[in-house]
């Protein structure tokens, strides 16, 4: 029953199925470099100290390596029924921790200096437990940060300051913010 259940739903949703064009860098549609630009000004006015190379470079990773990410997942929109997928077995990456988890390692190739990446999850060890990333100035805290959250929308990154997401109650896990991140506690 369990597989037949899963073969309806690859069927039923294979036509949900996301797939983006990624060019290279330098030649990104026209909306992703109107969001690069908007996100890129967003990090740049979490403080006077951001350098303006690094704030390119995190907005045009987040932006783009999110749909990287969802063409390697061959994620199924909603995310949600994805993650059905996942837990009967037919897929095998793309849950929220997926993404945070790729897309945090892809952020902190860029060797950041002016900028930190931390950790941050809802409703931890629950049902609807969800990660994400938060970027915020060198030694700020998440509550001045920004939350960079490429499963929400099915890799059409969605970012909002920290205060301004109320969907989540989001906490920084420290451990993870030490491991995967750029904290030192």
């Amino acid at each position: 029953m369990k597989y037949i259940f899963g073969i309806f739903i690859i069927i039923f949703f294979n036509a949900c199925s996301v797939k983006y064009e990624i060019n290279s860098t330098s030649q990104h549609n026209k909306t992703d470099t109107i969001n690069i630009n908007h996100l890129k000004k967003e990090i740049n006015n979490l403080s006077k100290n951001i350098d303006k190379n690094e704030a390119l470079k995190v907005a045009s990773v987040a932006i783009l390596y999110s749909k990287h990410l969802a063409n390697e997942y061959e994620l199924v929109t909603p995310p949600l029924y994805h993650n059905s997928l996942i837990q009967m077995g037919f897929k095998k990456r793309g849950l929220c921790f997926h993404f945070a988890e790729d897309l945090i390692k892809e952020l902190k190739k860029q060797e950041l200096k002016t900028l930190d990446l931390h950790w941050v999850v809802h409703a931890k060890t629950q049902y609807w437990e969800h990660s994400s990333i938060v970027v915020s100035a060198k030694g700020k805290s998440i509550q001045d940060g920004i939350i960079l959250d490429a499963w929400r929308n099915s890799g059409e990154l969605f970012w909002s300051s920290f205060k301004d997401d109320t969907r989540y109650k989001w906490i920084e896990d420290n451990w993870r913010s030490k491991y995967n991140g750029t904290i030192r506690y």
